[in-house]
């Protein structure tokens, strides 16, 4: 998994062998370590919405199963599927998530008829 931060921009890409476990319902994650000491953690889970969640050096994404379903129905392409979020408070997050285009044609080929979106 990579994640990948700029400003009010999140992105998650994951692999295809990423992608099989999160589908199987086992959550995907990783650790930073530095001298035994965490420094970051991620953790993506499948869900009925999406939520994303921080404490200290932990993150959670929740991801909503349909809209990943649907989006891996359409591998491989190179559109990631996106949600805006927002409340009143501050500015809004965007959340993107996609599947390595290049580990999905490799795996997959190119769709029918037509080279990833």
């Amino acid at each position: 998994m990579k994640i990948q931060v700029q400003s009010e921009d999140l992105r998650l890409r994951i692999s295809e062998s990423e992608l099989a476990c999160l589908i199987s319902g086992q959550p995907i994650s990783f650790d930073t370590v530095l001298a035994d000491q965490l420094l970051f953690s991620a953790r993506v889970e499948l869900g009925t919405a999406v939520h994303v969640q921080r404490t200290e050096q932990r993150w959670l994404f929740v991801l909503p199963a349909a809209q990943v379903g649907d989006y891996v129905a359409q591998l491989p392409r190179r559109d990631a599927l996106r949600w805006v979020l927002a409340d009143a408070a501050g500015p809004q997050l965007n959340l993107d998530f996609e599947v390595d285009v290049r580990d999905s044609i490799r795996l997959r080929g190119t769709r029918r008829g037509r080279r990833a979106a």
